[in-house]
């Protein structure tokens, strides 16, 4: 075990010698202050609905315009992913330039003494030597960081009044609010209850048999990972080892719908970059939002904090929303409503899952083209004039078809062939011709035609705009392919590149 944490060690240090050192700046974030939100912009409050499903859910009080940040929340616990331990600081997250290591194992590493000493004194002095144990139990480890961050003393200060249910959700107490989060646990399936049962009993064994979590006394001073025995008549009476367990499997429940993935934008060594999951953490003001499928927001991450910021108005009075996954630019209206109800246990009724247009809208991205008012038809209908359609079988066309929705090799004038003929029978925002135009840009940008490229670049650009939106991923990544256009462009005197415009479809 020694010579293989000594191998680790070896490979690490090799890649931070060939690493470039990384400017650390710490951008100032805003402090939000709402006494009854913590974390939350004043201009948002916390509403109770008589409908179960609704239940409590977050409105404007005043007028909120695009691009204002609404919440500015540290996570109540946080849990950093295994893959990231060599790289990012197990307390605060930020990339690690010189690690700091746990003074008694080699699994964890900070970015500083600081942090190191904040995180033995809050959760690692119990999880230390037990964090394989805790990778393997996946959310579990999430749920055992909640009630580590509360602490021994706090919970069995509370015990009598979870016992009695009147343990209610309070501004001031912080894992109050945690506690209060949705659990569904009187809906979840007999397996699910019976799997996270035995997940929160291995978890509550652990803590009670291998650290002084339940047992301070246990304790050796200067020793730490070193435990006394449990003398005769000292151990951990049954009742509080039920009452830490039935926490522990409450918050695997909770975690399920109310857990935050935390995201970073990362390079890799061939400068590619992507959004990757790096730790997951429970917010609970944020988790106060509802879903909807069109949300009024958007999140980031700085380090471990959660920055949310409204995407489109909200005027006084309308709810604010989150998107929990199932979003109506990427998943049809079924595969939406199966996600959240296997998951979070409810049907959704935004707009669009209940306007019988917006339900087929990722429809129109396959739709055919209306000899009329070459609108997208769908289900047979044209959905701007109303005009009924039916296919005309065509060979040529079906030819073409299949073979740019089988991504078979072509030349060129193919794929100019291919596209005349599919742009007179196929909606102009169609994916398939939306694909042969990107086709035709990348062949023409290969052979050094880019004028050309660029016309075939911004159609096909006018397709991602017109169904993820113009300030999604997606087309970002195709302004990524514009501007070496443009660049190439220029750079061939074939332009004098000044401004582009694209517009939102």
């Amino acid at each position: 075990a020694i010579v293989k944490d000594i191998n680790a060690l070896e490979i690490e240090a090799g890649k931070l010698e060939r690493k470039s050192s990384i400017d650390i700046k710490e951008s100032p974030l805003m402090e939000l202050n709402n006494p009854a939100l913590p974390g939350a912009s004043p201009k948002l409050v916390v509403e109770v609905s008589n409908d179960k499903v609704k239940g409590r859910f977050v409105t404007a009080k005043e007028d909120i315009e695009v691009g204002e940040v609404l919440f500015c929340e540290s996570p109540y616990s946080c849990v950093l992913l295994p893959p990231y331990y060599s790289s990012h600081c197990c307390s605060c997250l930020v990339q690690l330039v010189a690690p700091v290591p746990c003074r008694f194992c080699t699994q964890t590493r900070y970015c500083s003494g600081s942090c190191r000493d904040t995180a033995w004194s809050g959760h690692h002095q119990y999880e230390c030597g037990q964090l394989d144990l805790l990778h393997s139990v996946g959310i579990g480890h999430l749920a055992t960081r909640t009630v580590l961050a509360a602490g021994r003393d706090s919970l069995l200060s509370i015990k009598g009044a979870v016992k009695a249910g009147t343990y209610h959700s309070m501004a001031s107490d912080p894992y109050s609010r945690v506690f209060n989060l949705q659990h569904h646990l009187d809906r979840l399936p007999v397996e699910e209850v019976f799997q996270y049962t035995l997940t929160a009993a291995l978890l509550v064994t652990m803590l009670n048999k291998n650290t002084a979590f339940l047992s301070p006394e246990r304790a050796v001073a200067g020793l730490p990972g070193k435990l006394r025995p449990v003398k005769p008549g000292m151990e951990v009476e049954d009742k509080v080892l039920h009452y830490i367990g039935g926490l522990i499997l409450r918050h695997l429940a909770q975690l399920v719908g109310n857990a935050h993935a935390v995201t970073e934008l990362l390079e890799g060594e061939d400068g590619d970059v992507q959004q990757v999951r790096l730790a997951t953490g429970i917010y609970p003001s944020a988790s106060m939002m509802n879903h909807s499928c069109i949300p009024t927001i958007i999140n980031s991450f700085t380090g471990p904090k959660l920055v949310v910021r409204a995407v489109s108005t909200v005027k006084a009075g309308m709810e604010v929303t989150n998107c929990y996954g199932p979003h109506y630019r990427r998943h049809t209206y079924v595969e939406r409503q199966e996600m959240l109800s296997n998951q979070y246990m409810f049907r959704c009724l935004c707009k669009a899952c209940t306007d019988q247009k917006e339900r087929t809208y990722l429809e129109r991205f396959k739709a055919y083209q209306c000899k009329k008012c070459k609108g997208a038809v769908v289900n047979n209908k044209c959905e701007e004039c109303g005009e009924a359609w039916e296919k005309v079988s065509d060979d040529q066309f079906d030819s073409f078809y299949a073979m740019i929705e089988s991504d078979q090799d072509a030349d060129i004038e193919t794929l100019k062939k291919a596209e005349k003929i599919l742009s007179t029978m196929l909606f102009c925002h169609n994916q398939t011709l939306a694909r042969v135009r990107d086709r035709l840009a990348r062949a023409e940008a290969d052979r050094g035609e880019y004028g050309a490229a660029l016309v075939y670049l911004r159609q096909a650009m006018e397709t991602t705009a017109a169904r993820f939106g113009s300030d999604s991923i997606e087309f970002g990544h195709e302004l990524l392919k514009l501007t070496d256009v443009l660049v190439a462009l220029h750079g061939d005197g074939g332009v004098d590149v000044k401004t582009v415009n694209i517009v939102d479809g």
